[in-house]
């Protein structure tokens, strides 16, 4: 199959073109660019103006994304559990099963 970068052998990757002369707004603008296609955020790190085309070339990078952690959620801690998840489970400091009768 044939490459998506084949088929425009002239462009490069995260660059935008955009009419006007917007380079100040871009490179002022804090939140991310994106998503893309894939998921993808980028921040953008240099735009330059052209006044013959009256176009604004912006390069931008990608953002990587976030890793997940080793430890979850769902994992016990590594304390030992705490008084609410002994209750749930119904195990407390002596031992016994805590069955409230009311």
């Amino acid at each position: 199959m044939t490459e998506f970068a084949d088929l425009f052998p002239g462009a490069t990757r995260n660059v935008a073109n955009y009419r006007g002369d917007i380079a100040a707004h871009i490179l002022a603008d804090t939140h991310p660019f994106g998503p893309d296609l894939h998921g993808a955020y980028y921040a953008p790190v240099s735009a330059v103006y052209d006044p013959a085309t009256d176009q604004t070339k912006a390069t931008f990078r990608p953002i990587p994304r976030r890793q997940p952690t080793t430890r979850r959620r769902e994992q016990q801690s590594p304390f030992g559990l705490n008084r609410r998840q002994r209750r749930l489970l119904g195990d407390t400091k002596h031992g016994k099963q805590s069955r409230r009768t009311s």
